[in-house]
């Protein structure tokens, strides 16, 4: 095994110098020409990427590093709420719409199924378009907000752990995220090999790395290919949460049709509706583990760099429909 070499440097101002092909280095501090000693002309050129790794590190970094959607990270930052104050800030005016104009609802779809109203229909229809109600306006969006929110922070993440590290000196070069040596940067690229431990380092990135690299969750290896995949995996995982939210929200809302289905059935059906009863009281504490909301709170949060005050724009929204809005609403 060859020994490492120690970094090169200035040999007038001792500087850290980075070098690439070119046989001389030219210092950024003092500007003199340093001849690149051959050890570090080998070592350079049995770590470098071919053409077609760089080209593929390089279109892979441009796909990674796109950043999120502006109305993402909106709903992300108004929708991702502690649970209490979600419902503090959407559940009242909802639940006082699903009140008044949810009973609207089912009465229309009683006639559709061929009673005279609401009250002739079988009381578990009622019950159900009213659960499906409060999915459709209330839990679906603290989902949606919640994964967004997921979503913009793990590329945050990643892309920040990916990141070479800044100059130690102002006007110096970028430094390897691995070893800290300084990088031989080619104009117009957008990753650097590092010349001394073959770490690739993304130099451009236009997503804000709100979160630092040392803080970054994910246990990455010197390859942009092996951040892409990373990345779909995440991907991958987040579509999943965001299925078994949405199924365990529908069972809910099931449960609660045929528990009103079987009310008048004896004790069975008083079993039931106790049981019903008791779940709903629960249902605050059983979401977050639906959802999963408790998970990572803080940190996919943290990679939203939306302001805060974004989050009150959706309750203030609902208050004005609700009190200004159509008449379905009041």
């Amino acid at each position: 095994m060859s020994k490492r070499l120690d970094v090169l440097t200035c040999t007038k101002c001792g500087a850290a110098i980075a070098f690439g092909d070119a046989a001389t280095s030219t210092c950024p501090f003092c500007q003199t020409v340093n001849e690149v000693p051959a050890a570090y002309r080998e070592m350079r050129d049995s770590k470098q990427l071919d053409a077609a790794s760089r080209a593929e590190a390089e279109r892979l970094l441009k796909k990674l590093d796109r950043p999120p959607w502006l109305v993402t990270k909106v709903i992300a930052r108004m929708f991702d709420f502690n649970f209490l104050a979600f419902i503090m800030a959407y559940g009242v005016p909802f639940a006082l719409w699903i009140i008044m104009g949810g009973l609207r609802v089912a009465d229309r779809i009683a006639r559709k199924l061929g009673y005279a109203s609401a009250d002739a229909a079988p009381f578990w229809i009622t019950v159900t378009t009213l659960f499906g109600i409060v999915f459709v306006v209330i839990f679906l969006p603290r989902m949606v907000g919640i994964y967004a929110n997921r979503r913009v922070s793990a590329r945050t993440r990643l892309l920040a752990a990916l990141a070479a590290k800044p100059a130690a000196t102002e006007g110096g070069p970028a430094l390897c995220r691995t070893c800290g040596a300084p990088l031989f940067v080619e104009t117009g690229s957008l990753v650097a090999v590092c010349s001394y431990c073959a770490t690739q380092n993304a130099i451009r990135l236009r997503t804000s790395l709100v979160a630092k690299a040392g803080k970054a969750a994910h246990d990455l290896a010197a390859s942009v290919k092996d951040a892409a995949a990373t990345d779909r995996t995440e991907r991958r995982r987040t579509r999943l949460l965001l299925l078994r939210a949405f199924a365990g929200y529908v069972a809910i809302i099931g449960f609660y049709a045929y528990a009103f289905s079987v009310s008048d059935h004896g004790g069975w059906g008083t079993f039931m509706l106790v049981l019903a009863s008791l779940l709903l009281i629960a249902l605050p504490f059983v979401s977050p583990l639906i959802t999963g909301a408790a998970l990572d709170a803080d940190e996919r949060r943290s990679g939203n760099d939306v302001p805060g005050w974004v989050a009150m724009i959706g309750p203030v929204l609902v208050w004005i429909v609700f009190v200004y809005g159509p008449r379905g609403c009041l």
